[in-house]
């Protein structure tokens, strides 16, 4: 029997395969947009072919689409369409942001940068995250060891200091410059700006939710209130700084030939207000979440307490008619007594 395709009874109706046929196809087609064109500026390959971004992202689909398939075998409720589309969708946008003219136009022009980094550190890892089934991990978290550093690690305090230090870091001019210069350093910034973003939306996201807590609704909204403050500095120095700070950028080719320090100010403002949109668009959704289910608690409490007070009063009214009735009794026998 195949393995993703496992027998399922009349309760458990089968889970939609198509977006995986849509992920095949789109990998199919991919390949035939990966064309050069030519300007009279010089030669730029619009879409990459990097063989270890293809092989990655290829062999971690691969690996997630037979995981699930397992899992869906034992147990069908495991896995939802919605998870699917959500990992699936990480690894494309992860796949847009390296390999197509983002990632092309990004060592010529310091905004298109900063799209990048944006769509690799707030939209890469929370889709990863939520598309992950917990059964996927907690045979992971079993090993010893493994679930003690994952709880220092995914501690909200441990992965802000982490996401922030790792951004700040790599925004520092020295190290920018040396990864837009070397493909190997690139590389490496890239991974770092995965994996502590993985960390920092953990406590959001948290795919495990038992083994390594989420933070409450009021407190997820308070640490990504507080999470997005760096990016509003860092933005607000790139605007407002007086000359441009990336030197890599100088002799660049840039898109509409503007000046490094128009780029730089233009990047900054990406990085102040569509990266804070980001945050603003979860922070929202978390607050009407947590508005919601307050609401909720409140009115079980209220029809709690109400049907306490009925409960109470047709007590009362029992008492009552207990204590009546041998008065009750009493007066009839002495009117037939009388006659």
């Amino acid at each position: 029997m195949p393995i993703l395709t496992p027998a399922r009874s009349a309760r458990s109706p089968a889970r939609p395969r198509w977006p995986l046929y849509f992920l095949t196809a789109l990998v199919g087609l991919l390949p035939g947009y990966t064309v050069s064109a030519h300007t009279t500026g010089g030669t730029f390959l619009l879409w990459q072919f990097d063989p270890a971004v293809w092989l990655g992202l290829i062999l971690v689909g691969a690996a997630y689409i037979y995981a699930t398939g397992v899992l869906e075998q034992r147990d069908p409720a495991s896995i939802t369409t919605t998870q699917t589309w959500c990992f699936l969708g990480g690894l494309i946008v992860a796949f847009l942001a390296l390999q197509s003219p983002i990632d092309t136009f990004s060592d010529n022009s310091f905004w298109v940068h900063m799209i990048q980094h944006i769509l690799l550190i707030s939209v890469v890892p929370p889709l990863l995250l939520l598309g992950t089934p917990g059964a996927l991990l907690r045979p992971a978290l079993r090993i010893r060891g493994v679930r003690s550093v994952m709880r220092v690690l995914t501690n909200p305090g441990v992965a802000w200091l982490l996401a922030t230090g790792t951004f700040l870091v790599w925004h520092i001019p020295t190290f920018y410059d040396a990864a837009v210069l070397d493909l190997r350093i690139h590389a490496v910034e890239h991974l770092c700006f995965l994996a502590t973003a993985l960390l920092f939306w953990w406590p959001v996201f948290s795919p495990v939710p038992d083994e390594l807590p989420r933070l409450t609704r009021a407190n997820q909204v308070l640490y990504l209130a507080v999470s997005c403050q760096p990016n509003v500095v860092l933005g607000a120095v790139l605007v407002f700084g007086p000359t441009a700070y990336y030197a890599v950028y100088a002799g660049a080719n840039r898109l509409a030939n503007i000046s490094p320090l128009v780029d730089q100010q233009i990047g900054g403002s990406i990085m102040w207000v569509p990266g804070n949109l980001l945050y603003l668009a979860i922070i929202s959704k978390l607050f009407f979440d947590w508005f919601n289910e307050r609401e909720t608690t409140t009115d079980g409490n209220v029809n709690g307490t109400i049907g306490s007070d009925a409960d109470y009063r047709d007590h009362e009214d029992h008492e009552a008619e207990v204590a009546v009735a041998p008065t009750a009794s009493a007066s009839l026998e002495a009117n037939r007594e009388t006659h």
